[in-house]
């Protein structure tokens, strides 16, 4: 497969505008990368290029924010997150995920609205230890079947780290690292890195890094009550946007 200079220059805008948003709320790197540069590529090489772009891009975030980690709640969504990417992986190869794409849109949705007007006890997410297996698990599913890892998760690490902003970013981008790696390695193991995909993965890791230098600096100047506010509109909007593709 041939790759014109155009679109590795648009793989690499979209790289940096991906970033700046994943760098500002903490996630929602994929969804963007992958939608926008699917309209260009073919889709085996977008998801292989986003692979590579995600791995640098949450260790990136992990490290930045490293004194932050609270690595007694990443151990769990850690691992559950890595079966959970196998196993939608497993599922894409052999089931339309076309339902279960348009149920993680809703329950998306019905949790932001919740989060964001409503505030129903009985429906607001609390951390548990039951909650670090659930929603990370659907993280990791929906990441292997869709590349949308982060809003399920994020749920829970909002949770769990009570409104410390660069805890919950820190731990949960520590969080996608594993899974990030499997996602590389299982598209290497599937053929779909050529050298005209590397090349593109490669020469797009600068505009990643810029554009989450970026997202960073905003995002550390926000209080913990806007960026509660923030995280749940953008869980929403990502929620009708999975409904709607």
């Amino acid at each position: 497969m041939e790759m014109s200079l155009t679109a590795i220059l648009l793989v690499c805008g979209v790289a940096l505008l991906s970033s700046f948003i994943h760098g500002l709320v903490g996630m929602g790197y994929g969804i963007f990368a992958m939608g926008i540069t699917a309209l260009f590529l073919p889709y085996a090489s977008t998801a292989a290029i986003v692979s590579v772009q995600l791995l640098l891009l949450t260790a990136q975030m992990a490290f930045t924010f490293r004194q932050h980690i609270d690595w007694k709640i990443v151990l769990i969504p850690c691992t559950v997150m890595c079966l959970g990417k196998v196993l939608g992986v497993v599922i894409l190869m052999n089931v339309s995920g076309n339902l279960m794409k348009f149920f993680l849109g809703g329950m998306l949705l019905l949790l932001s609205v919740n989060g964001l007007y409503i505030k129903n006890e009985k429906l607001m997410i609390k951390g548990s230890k039951a909650e670090a297996v659930a929603f990370p698990l659907v993280g990791g599913l929906f990441g292997g079947l869709f590349n949308v890892a982060g809003p399920a998760t994020a749920l829970f690490f909002q949770a769990a780290c009570k409104g410390d902003t660069r805890k919950y970013s820190a731990s949960m981008n520590f969080s996608f690292v594993p899974s990030a790696a499997i996602g590389v390695a299982m598209h290497a193991f599937y053929g779909n890195f050529n050298i005209p995909v590397l090349q593109a993965g490669v020469l797009s890791l600068a505009g990643v890094a810029i554009g989450a230098c970026l997202g960073v600096r905003i995002f550390v100047k926000i209080d913990a009550e806007r960026f509660t506010k923030i995280t749940f509109a953008f869980i929403g909007l990502v929620g009708i946007l999975i409904c709607i593709t």
